[in-house]
């Protein structure tokens, strides 16, 4: 095992960023995967921002991310058909799609979900996991 329970890590590095895809393992030897982006800031320090996808969750997370990534890869290549080259691009404010209007949240199979769902609390609401049986 690696650094801090590493077995694995990859990296795509881009201009100004750079991501890191680590597997790692817990001290109960749980694997789970550590998405890190990494922004130089100033000449020495680097602003890091990353997620914890735990192993049972990774399908349900790989799955809601394809349809992302398919969504805005459809809807950008519509968008740069239907928009003339004289027209400046305009990017609806955080939240809203078309017209201004507020998109709601959409939870498994595309069905609407409470604005205060949040999917890492418990019932409890303080932030701790819940223990799934084994």
């Amino acid at each position: 095992m690696g650094h801090r329970g590493e077995v694995f890590s990859t990296r795509a590095a881009q201009k100004n960023r750079t991501y890191f895809f680590n597997i790692k393992e817990n001290r109960a030897g749980d694997w789970f995967l550590n998405i890190v982006e990494s922004k130089q800031q100033t000449a020495e320090g680097f602003e890091r921002h990353q997620i914890v996808v735990f192993e049972e969750d990774l399908d349900d997370f790989i799955t809601a991310m394809e349809r992302a990534v398919n969504y805005m890869k459809n809807k950008k290549r519509k968008r740069s058909r239907a928009r003339r080259p004289d027209e400046p691009h305009r990017s609806p404010k955080a939240g809203q799609g078309q017209a201004g209007r507020s998109e709601p949240e959409r939870g498994q199979a595309g069905q609407a979900r409470p604005r205060d769902h949040h999917p890492t609390r418990n019932a409890d609401g303080d932030g701790r996991r819940e223990q799934r049986g084994r």
